[in-house]
Order: C-alpha cells, then sequence, then structure tokens
C-alpha cells in the first residue's frame, strides 16, 4: 500500500486506491520489464528503494489505480481551514510552501510582499503566525528562516529545514490577483495594460522597463508583433509617468536584425535611467497564432495546453470554465497515467504483500 500511495502521489493523486497484479492486457508482452522490488517507508517516492533490473514475468505486471487529481504542485499556495485553495484576493489563510506550512523565522513585511508577488498577487496585504486551523499539524513544516531583501522572491534567503512548531505557521493574505505574467506589455500612466491598437504606452520586459539604448524601428517592429500586433507604430523614450521609478529597468542594448523577436540581441542588466524608457505605439491587433487560443475576452491569448490545467490563465478564467469541459479532460488524463504505470511497473507484489 505505501508503494501505491508513492506512487499516485508522484502522479499527482491524493493516494493509492487499490492496485492488483496480472496479465490481462495483451500489449504487456511488447514492453520491458523496468522496474522491481520497489519497497517505500512512507508514501513518500523518496523514500522507496527498488531496483531497475528484474527477475519476474508479465504475469507480475502492477495494474494500479489512484484516487483524486491534485490540483498542479505549487511553490507556494493558500488554504482555508479544510485545505482548500485560496484564490480570492485578501482572504487570510494559511501559507504553505511545497505543501507544508512555513514558519514565522525572520519573517515580515517584504517576505509577505515578495511571496504573494510570487504568487501572482500585486502585494502583501497582511500577515500573521498563529495555530488555529485542526489541519496545521497533518503538515510538514517545509519553510523557515525567510529573510528577504527587496519584494522578489529572487532576493529572499531561506532554509527547508526548520527549529519550528505549528504555533508559528505563517498566515498570510494577499492583494489583487495579476493577470499571468507576459514578456512585453504596454501600460498607461497608471500601470494598467493596454489592449488598444496604436496608443502609445511605456513598454514593459517581464514587469520592468526598456532602456532605450539601440533601440530602433526593427526592435519596435519586432516587439510589437511578438505582442501581436502588426507591427510597430512610433516609439519614443522619456520619463512622463510618474509610476516609472517604481520598476526596474529589465532590458537593454535591444539590437534587432529584422521584424521578428528571434532576431534580436539584447541583454537583462541595464546601465540606463528612467529617463531613457521606451514608450511604444503599435499596428492593428492580430488574432491568436498557432498553439495558442483566444480568451473570451478577445484580448488575451494564451498555450493551448493551457486550457483546463486547473489553473486561471486568462485573466477572466474562461480557460477553466465550466462549458469546456474540464473534469471530462482531466479524466482522460488520468487514465492515459495509469495504463502508462501498468506497463512500466512490475514485481510489485513479491514487495508489498
Amino acid at each position: 500500500g505505501l508503494a501505491a500511495a508513492a506512487i499516485c502521489k508522484k502522479m499527482n493523486f491524493t493516494g493509492g486506491a487499490s492496485w492488483t497484479s496480472d496479465e490481462s492486457f495483451e500489449i504487456q508482452s511488447s514492453y520491458e520489464i523496468n522496474l522491481d522490488d520497489v519497497d517505500c517507508e512512507s508514501a513518500e517516492w523518496e523514500n522507496c528503494t527498488f531496483t531497475e533490473e528484474d527477475n519476474c514475468g508479465h504475469s507480475e505486471d502492477v495494474f494500479l489505480s489512484c484516487g483524486e487529481k491534485r490540483g498542479s504542485t505549487e511553490l507556494f499556495s493558500l488554504v482555508d481551514s479544510e485545505g482548500n485553495k485560496i484564490s480570492e484576493e485578501g482572504q487570510l489563510g494559511l501559507l504553505l510552501y511545497k505543501g507544508g506550512t512555513v514558519c514565522d523565522d525572520s519573517f515580515d513585511g517584504l517576505a509577505a510582499a515578495a511571496i504573494c508577488k510570487k504568487m501572482n498577487f500585486t502585494g502583501g496585504a497582511s500577515w500573521t503566525s498563529e495555530e488555529s486551523f485542526e489541519i496545521q499539524s497533518s503538515y510538514n513544516i517545509n519553510l523557515d528562516d525567510v529573510d528577504c531583501e527587496s519584494a522578489e522572491w529572487e532576493n529572499c534567503t531561506f532554509t527547508e529545514e526548520d527549529n519550528c512548531g505549528h504555533s508559528e505557521d505563517v498566515f498570510l493574505s494577499c492583494g489583487e490577483k495579476r493577470g499571468p505574467t507576459e514578456l512585453f506589455i504596454l501600460v498607461d500612466s497608471e500601470g494598467n495594460k493596454i489592449s488598444e491598437e496604436g496608443q502609445l504606452g511605456l513598454l514593459l520586459y517581464k514587469g520592468g522597463t526598456v532602456c532605450d539604448d539601440s533601440f530602433d524601428g526593427l526592435a519596435a517592429a519586432a516587439i510589437c508583433k511578438k505582442m501581436n500586433f502588426t507591427g510597430g507604430a512610433s516609439w519614443t523614450s522619456d520619463e512622463s509617468f510618474e509610476i516609472q521609478s517604481s520598476y526596474e529597468i529589465n532590458l537593454d542594448d535591444v539590437d534587432c536584425d529584422s521584424g521578428e523577436w528571434e532576431s534580436c540581441s539584447f541583454t537583462e542588466e541595464a546601465n540606463c535611467a528612467h529617463s531613457e524608457d521606451v514608450f511604444l505605439s503599435c499596428g492593428e491587433k492580430r488574432g491568436c497564432e498557432e498553439g495558442t487560443e483566444a480568451c473570451s475576452s478577445g484580448d488575451q491569448c494564451i498555450f493551448s495546453q493551457w486550457i483546463c490545467d486547473g489553473t486561471a490563465d486568462c485573466d477572466d478564467g474562461s480557460d477553466e470554465a465550466y462549458w469546456r469541459n474540464c473534469e471530462d479532460r482531466w479524466n482522460a488524463g488520468t487514465r492515459v497515467w495509469i495504463s502508462y504505470l501498468v506497463m512500466l511497473v512490475s514485481g510489485f507484489i513479491a514487495v508489498v504483500a
């Protein structure tokens, strides 16, 4: 049972529902036997030993069914008193890191803001530490000594070993939900995204401004095309928005051989001031490119594989909408994974029985 649970958990299911071994599929003989002697001390794959050499026949191939599909494992998440994920802004929840709680040692406002930003919120609204949920004791404590120099997770140090009790677990609430991070966007003077053609806006790259060193018409055209416009209408550089100083400068020395981003060289280190920030306007809006699909709003395209993946990537949430029959897609994926595992694992019964 431990091996079944560990493997189901590794495939992102909640646990092993049942397993058996036999040779009931004709296709089994077409597969190699790749795994044997699976012995697990707990329901975690990292606590299992095994060998990739076998002394088995296909009559010992493992058939497995698993529990419910879990959401994608995230670095950080917030959950309520029943362990359900919180997606609404402003709601206080238990903070989880890699599925375990976070200790409050060294935790502060910068850490809260950095983690909220990592979860795609605008900032940390408030945080506290306590043991108010019964479920806390069921989690491991996975993160401690979070110390951030700024509100960016990349500027934080931490340890995954702790010396804490669950009374020190961090509870966190975050600001507004942000849309998915895009490579390039244009924003107005208040930081709102510009989707209309022909409107001049501050150009952002990975959430920071773009310096005008080497920037020219080809660079403008390549970036507009990358944002799904037909071309660069015009560009300039100045410091006319008050919000510019709140951004990092994330892109410099953009030099393009053609109007395609793939032909451009650049650096993400800058030696510029915000007076050199690029402002850009683009031509007409194009439809979604191959391999992407439009959100219901009509002004955003996302990768097709993001549809029904359990996470809302469209600003309007339409990629996970009920009319897409996401549950049917998840169930189909479950059957595929189980069929794959059946052919992969053998020799299981002798160890676990």
